[in-house]
């Protein structure tokens, strides 16, 4: 039985420089990926209601997690955080239970630049090497990793001629290569025709019993957006959502902004985030009370018991 991976944040805060010196992008950010099996992608094809979706909401459940939200709110920096590549003004992150240091980062999958004269096989050959992976299972590691990514066909072809998506596959066969408990990938859609982008989600998907995945997304479609479990909507300097995709309709509903019929829900949340202010959101979301929008009982008990086990392990250390 494969162990469960999780990362779980909370009180997350961060600034970035601008022309006026520091601008909040995020403020009480929290939220959690974990590994598992991902809930059927299929909920929103086969025409289940969105009010079932929310009834049937399974807070816990594996599968990936999108970071959505306009330029400027704190995506990119959310990620860079997650990974360990820059610290938040405040808040706690914690990794399989145990908080941030150099042998947790280890454990991250971060996307890496390619080598386009390098065959598939031997761009992972080279990543296995400098992650130290014994010399007699790398040939396997990699033979079964292109395998899993349905990358066998090419493994002879520079990385420089394969089609995009090809490419973002490669990049994320290359993380695969430490076995990280957690993958994290910048707007891994980017620049790919629809096909193209929902062959890399199933693909990820197909991951996720194995790590938890946490991705930024762009304007997805209904059909990406059916591949996603979770989502983290921001907006410049809040967060106005983390939770199942399934329920965000209802949520929103809730505070009085259903879904137009025209819009799907992307499309719909992206459009509330880019007016969050205009529209009170923030004042909307407080005014529920913190229940309706903080973490899930679940997810709670999941951050407390992090908390416990880093908790222990500093103390360990400490008696040693």
């Amino acid at each position: 039985m494969l162990s469960q991976h999780s990362i779980v944040w909370e009180g997350l805060c961060a600034s970035v420089p601008d022309g006026r010196g520091q601008r909040r992008v995020l403020q009480d950010a929290h939220g959690h990926a974990l590994s598992g099996e991902p809930p059927s992608a299929d909920a929103w094809v086969s025409g289940e209601s969105e009010d079932d979706a929310s009834d049937s909401e399974s807070p816990l459940e594996g599968g990936i997690l999108g970071i959505l939200g306009p330029s400027g709110a704190g995506k990119t920096t959310l990620l860079r955080i997650l990974a360990g590549h820059a610290l938040p003004d405040a808040g706690r992150v914690l990794l399989d239970g145990a908080e941030y240091d150099g042998a947790t980062a280890e454990r991250i999958g971060y996307e890496e630049k390619l080598y386009g004269c390098l065959t598939a096989s031997e761009t992972l050959m080279l990543a296995a090497r400098l992650r130290a992976v014994p010399a007699a299972s790398r040939g396997q590691l990699v033979t079964d990793t292109l395998a899993a990514l349905g990358l066998t066909s090419v493994a002879a072809s520079q990385v420089g001629r394969l089609s995009g998506g090809e490419r973002k596959r490669v990049s994320v066969a290359t993380e695969m290569m430490h076995s990280p408990s957690l993958l994290l990938l910048d707007e891994p859609t980017s620049g790919l025709d629809a096909n193209a982008a929902r062959a890399l989600l199933g693909s990820l998907r197909a991951l996720c019993p194995r790590l938890a995945v946490a991705l930024t997304i762009h304007q997805p479609g209904a059909k990406l957006w059916a591949q996603l479990s979770h989502c983290c909507l921001l907006a410049p300097g809040a967060q106005l959502y983390f939770g199942a995709t399934a329920a965000a309709p209802s949520y929103f509903a809730k505070l009085g902004l259903p879904r137009p019929h025209d819009a799907s829900v992307a499309e719909h949340l992206l459009d509330l985030a880019a007016d969050a202010e205009p529209l009170g959101l923030p004042l909307r979301i407080a005014a529920l009370g913190p229940a309706t929008h903080r973490p899930p009982a679940a997810a709670a008990r999941l951050l407390h018991a992090s908390t416990a086990r880093a908790t222990a392990a500093r103390r360990a250390r400490a008696g040693r």
